[in-house]
């Protein structure tokens, strides 16, 4: 059942989610956010309040924008990574007195002072000592009673402002406290804090990542005091403490991760790139003084001036896409020119001009493997193999061990083929008739590859040409008839025509043709000598002659005439006989099978009687 509200309103910009909620209540005489909660028919928890923000809307009369407002700061804070105060406000009496709202940025556990009005934030009622519970009916009152907009205020520090103005504008700057940050994910500076703060003695060197965040504003303030320290007079008290942990690292350390270790590892996932790159450059610029020998060995920074114009080895040979020891052995033979320092007391670090690694890497764009070159022409493997023989397209195999190129096959090669054949003269006259895409010409279906070959190179010179444009190379049209005119020869050669097969069997070149005609045997019709003809192959004799036999030689090897055999055959039938104009049929067939159930059947007689 709806219970619409007397007062509904939409969230202020800076508002929590949950103070909306319970500002709602306040303004409608409920007590507290966990009455609305059960108006709204969710169970008396955030998560069931914020889930469903259309039924809330649907249930109490609120717009529905409004409500979704509300879910997305929800959101928001717990996108803060176990660091927003639950069950309990941190408040601003005198924001509270301005305006009676529940601010977002209160809800951060690293939040402690109000940014605006530069003091501490309250979490305890003077009147009762008590921690504000977030289900207390009004939001300016304490549940015993106490007008919390008079609570006593302290004066906050400027770190805990730094911090308090990067959380309060959600990220988009620290205000006039240093150091200054602009479009900052809070998410990554709240990171940083916990890192700066858990890891601030040098000799710590273990930490749980998931320990328990404060709880109260107290705790909360000892867990930032290492930024008072760290922050004083930016940059100098920051450097100050990274020398500190220079000199405190171990003395054999072979690499910065090394020398500051946890605390510089973690420094780096969030300040590696982006507003919080501030640290990082003065922990680099500590280092270049106090220990030059460390930066060069660090595969993530260099030396500040150098990282802007240097890749270390590894992190080219990411970017340009090879195996690192492929880019070392490029350095080496003096391929990729490099800058080679001193690697500690071990070795070497190479770094790689950016300028040679972009320039590598462009060029290793205009190179494509030969997978990628088919996929380019819209070709199979066996048809791009007949591309390469009939020399279209020109792979350089040693091209694989070329830093430079790295692929056998010029992309700008594929382009003009492509072009040419895409682009060129269209075939003239009639248009009518089969089509064979180019894709197709495979010896799978044509036989001949050598035929195959030539056909492409007639096709690349223009001397046949496509019946239509394409969009690949893969799917130029052309006419059967052109196609068949450079298979035709060795039809020929690879089987025989009516007249040679009648000469070879002694079979009237009529009987065959007749056959033909009627199905009975097999033939690919070709041109020869610029007349129409048909090739009977040798699969195609050998299938016909293990299922027919001409009446004539079955007749011939029993020393009979045809007309004789054909009465002493009796019942058995006889197939593609050619009616003459005197009523007689020439060139009839037998089949083997008939022939033999009837040699069997005296047999099958004889036991049937015996039984």
């Amino acid at each position: 059942m709806e219970t619409r509200l007397l007062k509904t309103f939409a969230p202020l910009n800076d508002e929590s989610g949950l103070g909306y909620y319970r500002r709602l209540s306040e303004a409608n005489a409920l007590n507290g956010w966990k009455e609305l909660a059960r108006l709204s028919e969710v169970s008396g928890t955030r998560s069931s309040l914020f889930s469903r923000p259309e039924h809330v809307a649907k249930m109490l009369g609120i717009d529905s924008a409004a409500c979704h407002a509300a879910s997305s700061r929800e959101e928001l804070a717990l996108g803060w990574r176990g660091l927003r105060r639950a069950g309990f406000d941190a408040i601003c009496p005198h924001c509270l007195q301005e305006s009676p709202h529940i601010r977002l940025s209160w809800d951060h556990v690293y939040v402690v002072a109000c940014s605006t009005h530069k003091t501490l934030l309250v979490d305890k009622c003077d009147g009762c000592g008590q921690r504000l519970s977030d289900t207390r009916e009004q939001i300016g009152i304490c549940a015993c009673g106490h007008n919390l907009l008079t609570s006593h205020t302290n004066p906050a520090t400027s770190a805990q402002l730094w911090v308090a103005s990067i959380v309060s504008s959600r990220g988009a700057g620290s205000g006039d406290c240093l150091p200054a940050l602009l479009d900052v994910h809070v998410d990554l500076f709240s990171l940083l804090v916990r890192n700066l703060c858990q890891l601030f003695d040098p000799a710590l060197t273990v930490t749980r990542q998931n320990a328990a965040a404060p709880k109260t504003v107290q705790e909360s303030v000892e867990f930032l005091k290492p930024l008072e320290s760290l922050l004083h007079a930016w940059p100098r008290g920051f450097e100050a403490h990274v020398r500190d942990r220079i000199a405190f690292g171990p003395p054999n350390g072979r690499t910065l991760n090394t020398k500051l270790g946890k605390w510089y590892l973690r420094l780096k996932d969030v300040g590696l790139e982006g507003a919080l790159n501030p640290f990082l450059d003065a922990v680099h610029r500590v280092a270049a003084n106090e220990y030059s020998g460390v930066l060069a060995l660090d595969h993530v920074a260099g030396l500040e001036g150098r990282t802007a114009s240097h890749f270390m080895l590894p992190e080219a040979a990411a970017h340009i896409g090879v195996h690192r020891a492929t880019l070392v052995k490029a350095v080496a033979t003096g391929e990729v020119a490099a800058v080679i320092r001193p690697y500690a007391n071990q070795g070497v670090a190479r770094e790689i001009p950016i300028a040679e690694v972009e320039a590598i890497a462009a060029s290793r764009q205009g190179w494509i493997s030969e997978r990628d070159a088919r996929d380019f022409l819209n070709v199979p493997e066996s048809v791009f193999k007949s591309i390469v023989q009939a020399g279209l397209v020109v792979p350089d195999y040693a091209a694989r061990q070329d830093i430079r190129r790295g692929a056998p096959i010029e992309r700008a090669a594929l382009e003009r083929l492509s072009t040419r054949l895409a682009e060129g003269c269209l075939r003239e006259g009639c248009s009518d008739g089969e089509r064979l895409q180019l894709r197709d010409l495979n010896a799978r279906k044509l036989g001949d590859r050598q035929a195959i070959v030539r056909l492409l190179k007639a096709i690349e010179k223009g001397d046949v040409r496509p019946v239509g444009r394409s969009g690949s190379v893969g799917d130029l049209e052309f006419l059967q008839a052109d196609v068949a005119t450079f298979f035709d020869s060795k039809a020929v050669e690879a089987g025989l025509s009516v007249q040679a097969l009648s000469k070879a069997t002694g079979w009237k070149w009529e009987s065959i043709s007749h056959w033909i005609d009627e199905g009975l045997l097999e033939s690919v019709p070709t041109v020869l000598r610029g007349q129409p003809c048909r090739v009977v192959l040798p699969e195609h004799l050998i299938k016909f002659s293990s299922n027919f036999v001409p009446l004539a030689s079955l007749a011939h090897s029993l020393n009979a005439r045809s007309s004789e055999l054909l009465e002493r055959l009796g019942s058995i039938k006889t197939f593609g006989g050619k009616p003459l104009p005197n009523g007689a049929v020439r060139g009839a067939l037998v089949r083997l099978s008939d022939l033999a159930q009837a040699a069997l059947l005296p047999a099958l007689r004889e036991e049937a009687r015996c039984a």
